[in-house]
């Protein structure tokens, strides 16, 4: 029992130095940290579960949940922690599972976001006319504009991404990188006479993948990182980096509204048991806000706080997965 509490003594000694080693490292500008919704929602669908409907023409949803105020809050609370953590405010937000609409837009400009990621998708659904099939477009940020609001917006490389994601775990390290950085030399080739200043976004959940390679990844990482710095057609940069010396030509008026999975929200809300889950919420949250509403009938401050606090953590998209 004394051994298990030694390892676990040192297990929380390690993660009470991440918070800190990540700031250091953001100070230097090594890298950018972003954040994204506080408890993990899927915040097209708080703002309004009929975003699903576009990209899911034929399913017909038992309920209608719209709570932009409930999505507003998430954002608001993981700003605060960003703030309380690192001395400053987020510029960057990885939208819950790369789930993007126009509803959200304003309500992330209020909170001072400058540019969101997602899945290339996205883009590519987005745009008003038909394209040819070319990848050239996906190679740029984008301004997303409306009339409520606008924020820069860049997508991500489905095949680098996913090549790391699930792929090169299976190969010897330095010839993964080779046929990375082969890959990165095609697309460089294929923009070079049309983007001045091409930017390719690599983007993945960044914990999931390492537990499958030899050597948690290091050997790989260490390979690819050595490989791009030594390489002069490449130049890693930060999001937030890029963006300041490049700022999007391209607008968009319009957004697909989808996630990184199919580019629709079917995984969170079309099969039956996701129904359940939102008519529970539903039906709690409005009894919430009627029991809040009997002013004959005070309820103490504390108790109403846990009890949204409960609400906001079901929100989390999690619970639908």
């Amino acid at each position: 029992e004394e051994d298990k509490h030694t390892v676990l003594d040192k297990h929380q000694s390690i993660c009470r130095m991440v918070v800190n080693k990540y700031k250091e490292v953001q100070n230097r500008n090594q890298i950018e940290i972003i954040t994204s919704a506080f408890y993990h929602p899927i915040l097209p669908l708080l703002c309004d579960t009929d975003a699903a409907k576009k990209s899911l023409p034929h399913f017909q949803p038992k309920l209608r949940f719209n709570h932009p105020e409930d999505a507003e809050v998430q954002i608001k609370r993981a700003v605060e922690y960003y703030q309380s953590l690192f001395g400053k405010s987020p510029v960057g937000f990885w939208p819950p599972e790369g789930s993007v609409s126009e509803q959200i837009i304003p309500l992330l400009q209020r909170h001072g976001i400058k540019w969101i990621a997602t899945d290339e998708e996205i883009l590519f659904r987005s745009f008003t006319s038909v394209q040819s099939g070319s990848r050239v477009p996906l190679y740029v940020p984008y301004r997303f504009q409306n009339n409520d609001g606008a924020v820069n917006m860049i997508f991500r490389d489905n095949n680098l991404s996913d090549l790391i994601g699930f792929g090169y775990h299976k190969w010897n390290p330095q010839e993964a990188v080779h046929n990375f950085t082969y890959r990165l030399e095609q697309i460089r080739q294929q923009v070079a006479h049309v983007i001045e200043e091409p930017l390719v976004t690599i983007l993945l959940d960044g914990e999931n993948c390492w537990e499958y390679y030899p050597n948690d990844g290091t050997d790989f990482l260490n390979c690819l990182y050595k490989s791009l710095s030594e390489n002069n057609n490449f130049r890693m940069v930060t999001v937030n980096e890029f963006l300041e010396q490049n700022p999007p030509k391209r607008t968009l008026h319009q957004l697909w509204p989808g996630s990184w999975i199919n580019a629709n929200f079917a995984i969170w809300f079309a099969h039956p048991e996701d129904q359940s889950g939102w008519e529970y919420l539903n039906h709690t949250r409005e009894a919430l806000v009627h029991r809040e509403r009997m002013s004959e009938f005070p309820i103490d401050k504390q108790k109403l706080d846990l009890a949204w606090e409960s609400i906001y953590i079901a929100e989390g998209s999690d619970w639908y997965w």
